[in-house]
């Protein structure tokens, strides 16, 4: 990670990290990276947002910005981070950003960059744009020719119907869906699409109010699901929670939560059964439930382990050839509908594994034994002393030595002040035991 770019992108609170100078800055220098890889006569550069309060004007400094420099640009409105990833290479952008912090608190925001195909930068490319920050900082010469800047009027729309053309023949006829939208960016998409397939919906948090977004509800509050269909009296089928920026859902089904780790399962079983899974591999991460591995090995279906991040899991994906992969936080990526995470894709592929085995298979995949796992997110004044901090390595390696049946998971955030601390162990308790234990170290450095 550079001095701007975290695992997703650049992302902090909007009121100082992203304030209008610094935005201007880094659309003076995306567009400069865009005019420098591009080979177009007009470079075009698509923006989309999610519905945060900040958003507005973080959009504003960054069209600024790309316009100062001669690169033009076509605004998506309010839509899914997948959304606007997709319209990219419909619309003939070079280059796409999405003004999201996607499932993290209302006050903070970001900038997601993605290629023309949709894929989201590497590290290298990701270094060029830091170094052209560097320069916009200094001043760089502005252009003699402004670009141009277009507003798109039926994005939302546009991306709904490319999303039912994918998916000709799946029928919801009848099934009940509770599916809340985090007062975010899913928040027509996501009904509008489920209606369309002839379900009975009930939209929960589906009002674009950024002031609300992510608060006690989507994906990080699973449980909301449950209690508002119970309160609207909707007992439903399956429901589903986005998270802000719709790239990754969480399922619930029989009142039990369905993570990305069972849903990936599901969907690679139902590949694996309709000889659509390309190879034997599937790609999860480091977080990825070992018991979710074990239940693959035994249908022939081989896990690989990336790090934790959509980019690194695609980046394995496509090494591997594997046609599928993803997160337990919910963020899937199937090759066959695109190189992003897109929430609306993981629920359609959910729907359309289960529905012919009437919720068999989901059965199924929720009796795999699991292994226990705690996971805290730890508060930390500085995690690079962390890091860095021989005591705290030093008791990782001697829990290592000491538990050979625990796997331990020990990351700073890329988006927030955390240390992130997951421990995986047969015992529950001792699972619980030593998170906590390394969670006060981490806090204590």
């Amino acid at each position: 990670m550079g001095n701007y770019f975290g695992t997703d992108g650049i992302r902090g609170l909007a009121s100082t990290v992203l304030t209008p100078e610094k935005v201007l800055w880094i659309g003076q220098a995306i567009a400069r990276y865009a005019l420098e890889t591009s080979k177009s006569r007009e470079c075009w550069i698509g923006i989309g947002k999610d519905t945060r309060l900040s958003g507005d004007i973080i959009e504003h400094s960054l069209i600024a910005g790309l316009l100062s420099m001669g690169v033009s640009v076509k605004s998506f409105g309010i839509l899914p981070t997948p959304a606007i990833a997709r319209l990219l290479d419909m619309q003939n952008c070079h280059l796409g950003v999405v003004i999201s912090a996607s499932h993290n608190p209302v006050e903070y925001n970001g900038l997601k960059i993605f290629a023309n195909k949709g894929i989201k930068l590497s590290d290298e490319q990701e270094a060029r744009i830091e170094y052209w920050i560097e320069k916009a900082r200094l001043g760089l010469p502005l252009s003699k020719h402004p670009g141009r800047h277009f507003p798109l009027q039926d994005a939302p729309l546009t991306y709904a119907q490319s999303i039912l053309q994918q998916y000709p023949h799946l029928r919801l006829d009848g099934l009940k869906i509770a599916i809340d939208c985090a007062h975010g960016a899913t928040y027509w998409t996501s009904p509008h699409v489920l209606e369309q397939l002839g379900a009975n919906v009930l939209p929960l948090c589906n009002t674009p109010d950024g002031s609300l977004i992510n608060v006690n509800c989507g994906s990080t509050y699973p449980d909301f699901v449950e209690e508002a269909s119970s309160q609207k009296a909707f007992p439903y089928d399956i429901a589903f929670s986005h998270d802000g920026d719709g790239d990754r859902v969480l399922a619930r089904y029989q009142g039990k939560l369905v993570d990305g780790d069972h849903m990936m399962a599901l969907t690679a079983l139902s590949r694996q059964h309709e000889a659509r899974l390309n190879s034997p591999t599937i790609v999860g991460t480091v977080m990825t439930n070992s018991g979710i591995e074990h239940f693959l090995m035994q249908t022939k279906i081989h896990l690989h382990r990336s790090a934790v991040g959509d980019r690194y899991v695609l980046e394995d994906m496509l090494r591997l050839k594997a046609s599928m992969g993803g997160e337990q936080s919910g963020h899937l990526i199937y090759l066959d509908k695109g190189f992003t995470g897109d929430g609306l894709v993981s629920i359609l592929e959910t729907l359309q594994a289960i529905l012919p085995n009437a919720f068999q298979k989901l059965d199924e995949v929720q009796e795999i034994p699991l292994l226990s796992q705690v996971l805290l997110n730890v508060k930390v004044s500085n995690k690079e002393s962390v890091l860095q901090s021989k005591r705290f390595s030093g008791e990782l390696e001697k829990i290592q030595n000491d538990y050979p049946q625990v796997r331990l998971v020990v990351r700073p955030s890329g988006t927030e002040p955390l240390f992130r601390i997951l421990t995986e162990a047969p015992d529950p308790a001792l699972a619980k035991q030593l998170a906590q234990h390394l969670a006060d170290l981490a806090a204590s450095l």
